[in-house]
């Protein structure tokens, strides 16, 4: 499944709103790398979007006929947490209550580790950070948060 596939099959389901087409079509410039596949199982398309140079998944987007949410892998949020601040209270719960990494796996490069509020944490990159049910203008900040991991990570400096 190719990228105007995926804006199709989201069109197809007429969710209530757009932030979800909004929401990939802002990486459409980004160039990431597509893979799409349908969890027989659960039911529900999985649509991973990675950066090319590292490789790394950026997001996936999870959804069925009825129900959809975005994983964000956040991976160097410790560059540009100052702007999690100015965000809302909900997008900051969000960031904050992911799960916490507990090493489980020997393959694992290790959690997502930041400070909040002179806080350390340290989060799962496997599970990450999961968003819905938000508001257009908070959806408008995870867009940015995503912007901001994609300049990070091409910017290592």
């Amino acid at each position: 499944m190719k990228y105007s596939e995926i804006i199709s099959t989201i069109e197809s389901i007429h969710f209530e709103n757009n932030d979800i087409i909004k929401f990939v079509e802002s990486f459409n410039a980004h160039n990431l790398k597509e893979e799409i596949r349908f969890a027989k199982a659960h039911k529900r398309y999985k649509c991973k979007f990675s950066t090319r140079k590292p490789i790394r998944a950026l997001y996936t987007l999870d959804f069925n006929d009825s129900d959809w949410f975005i994983k964000v892998n956040l991976f160097t949020i410790h560059r540009y947490i100052d702007k999690v601040y100015n965000m809302s209270k909900n997008i900051q719960d969000i960031i904050l209550s992911g799960y916490d990494c507990k090493d489980c796996s020997p393959n694992c490069k290790g959690g997502v580790k930041f400070k909040y509020n002179n806080v350390a944490y340290d989060k799962c990159i496997g599970v990450n950070f999961n968003f819905k049910n938000l508001s257009s203008n908070e959806w408008n900040d995870v867009i940015i948060l995503a912007k901001k991991e994609i300049e990070a990570r091409t910017n290592k400096a």
